[in-house]
């Protein structure tokens, strides 16, 4: 029964996690997703709040982070792992939100991919997908 208990919370969080994304453009503030969908080679950055995409990227890094760790714990049970992944996310966040930035105010077309690929860190829970396998195999050594 604890099993199944554990099995149920897991898919309630990735559940979790899908519906941060399929509701991203109602929940969050977030011009560039447009800006992606459409004609984005010949156009330049949209008009935007800096501020507001800013604090609305913050919340989302923190509730896939927050929903991520939760994941890990409930499939692996091990404070070392949740303090290792919690130093990831922290890392991780400066890491990527410092050129998503820079990537921000000196736009150039050529850089369009690398403005996408950094945000994505930021707005998808990449991260979880590097760390899961990486704790699997290092739960296979330990035993």
């Amino acid at each position: 029964m604890k099993r199944i208990f554990q099995i149920l919370i897991i898919v309630i969080l990735v559940a979790f996690l899908a519906i941060i994304r399929s509701f991203s453009a109602e929940i969050f503030y977030d011009p560039l997703i447009l800006f992606y969908k459409h004609d984005y080679l010949s156009n330049s950055l949209p008009d935007f709040d800096i501020i507001k995409l800013s604090i609305n990227i913050i919340y989302r890094y923190t509730l896939n982070s927050i929903v991520s760790l939760a994941i890990i714990y409930m499939l692996f049970k091990r404070k070392d792992f949740i303090n290792f992944s919690v130093w990831v996310f922290i890392i991780g966040f400066f890491v990527f939100i410092i050129p998503f930035y820079l990537f921000i105010e000196n736009y150039e077309k050529e850089n369009y991919l690398l403005l996408f690929y950094v945000r994505r860190f930021l707005i998808q829970p990449i991260l979880l997908l590097l760390l899961l396998p990486a704790f699997y195999y290092q739960k296979l050594i330990d035993n």
